[in-house]
């Protein structure tokens, strides 16, 4: 009895042993890093582009059930709103809360929001390390523009970070550890993007970001550059100052400005080569984008068509079309009665035979065409198609 079992034990061990080969998983689906970065197609590709995906949601657009920085940005100012509609979109209040300032510290929107600020500050550290590693073994020097590209990518991020958090961590290698990170003063942490925005601008091109035939067309250029530094440069007096209880954001309207006035005009920004105060930093910037060929479009409404086609306005942009970029968005949700957005065919003004454009399911008329939605009450929308 004892042979017989000492066999069988010998035998599964033998078996066991002769298929250790055969259950080793050979992973198909997956490729090295070393493979993703072979060429200059895929270097872009996994560096850079896998960064501006992340985008749609995050900076440039709102979509259902997610909290980005522009729900944050807008809702809790005077520009959007989102009352409850019979029942309908009060979701425990959850919107009305970011209008009404009635949020707690656990509102969901301010953790949703960080979390995706620093997962693509995350991958912007990760992708400048990887093409650093490629540049120290004697990679070419196209690898270095688009380094400035994804350090611009990070700015963006930080910019948000900055105008929603204030105080926020400088986090710039993939390396940091939780236990290593310390929270900056605000003065810090507004040097820190303003060295950044000073150091990436001349090396940006001057392609538009809104020209659907060009190879920079969604991406960060020169002019998106210049904007970002504008928009630092008009909220240095406040995103620079470390004491809000001392007096200042106090008295009016009028004391208020004088403070603000005074304090742009002390703070200097040294950009391409000139010292300036704020002031004139924003003017400065100004004057860039408009040389760059930026300028009001004649019709506001042509700014919004779907493939931002011959936009002179538009700076910065998200890619949209009907093949290579289709994007579903329910962005138009928010300004309907709960009915109409839950309506397969919404009811348009008499004698417009017309959908919605950017991604109703019901809706893809828009598509393709150069067309507007309008809206013309809250229960009114209709997409019009232009020359």
């Amino acid at each position: 009895m004892k042979k017989k079992i000492l066999g069988l034990v010998t035998i599964a061990i033998l078996l066991l042993s002769s298929c250790s080969d055969f259950l080793d998983e050979v992973a198909y689906d997956k490729f090295q890093k070393e493979d993703a970065l072979s060429n200059p197609t895929l270097v872009y590709i996994n560096s850079v582009a896998a960064i501006y995906s992340g985008m749609g949601l995050q900076g440039t657009c709102f979509e259902f059930r997610t909290y980005p920085y522009s729900f944050l940005s807008e809702f809790t100012s005077d520009l959007a709103m989102l009352p409850g509609r019979q029942g309908d979109w009060v979701d425990g209040g959850f919107h009305q809360n970011a209008f009404l300032h009635s949020w707690s510290p656990s509102y969901a929107a301010f953790l949703a929001t960080w979390n995706d600020i620093y997962k693509q500050i995350s991958l912007c550290n990760s992708a400048y390390e990887d093409l650093q590693d490629m540049i120290d073994k004697g990679g070419e020097d196209y690898l270095k523009d688009y380094q400035y590209e994804i350090r611009a990518c990070r700015a963006f991020y930080y910019y948000h970070a900055i105008n929603l958090f204030g105080r926020v961590p400088i986090i710039v290698s993939s390396d940091t550890k939780v236990a290593d990170v310390k929270q900056p003063n605000r003065t810090q942490v507004y040097d820190f993007l303003r060295d950044e925005l000073t150091d990436i601008i001349p090396h940006l091109p001057e392609a538009k970001s809104a020209d659907s035939n060009s190879q920079y067309y969604g991406r960060i250029t020169k002019a998106v550059g210049y904007m970002m530094m504008a928009k630092l440069a008009i909220n240095a007096p406040i995103f620079s100052k470390e004491d809000w209880n001392d007096g200042s954001f106090t008295g009016g309207i009028n004391a208020v400005e004088s403070y603000i006035t005074n304090a742009g005009k002390n703070i200097t920004i040294t950009l391409e080569g000139t010292t300036r105060n704020a002031w004139e930093t924003v003017i400065y910037c100004k004057q860039r984008i408009k040389e760059l060929g930026y300028a009001l479009a004649d019709n506001f409404k042509s700014n919004f068509l779907v493939g931002n086609e011959g936009s002179i306005e538009n700076i910065f942009i998200r890619p949209n079309d009907t093949d290579t970029y289709r994007l579903s968005q329910n962005l138009h949700w928010y300004s309907l009665h709960y009915a109409h957005s839950a309506s397969p065919e919404p009811q348009y003004p008499s004698g417009v035979d017309e959908t919605y454009a950017d991604g109703d399911p019901a809706s893809d008329a828009c598509y393709g065409k150069k067309s507007v939605v309008y809206a013309i009450s809250p229960a009114e929308c209709w997409c019009e198609e232009t020359p």
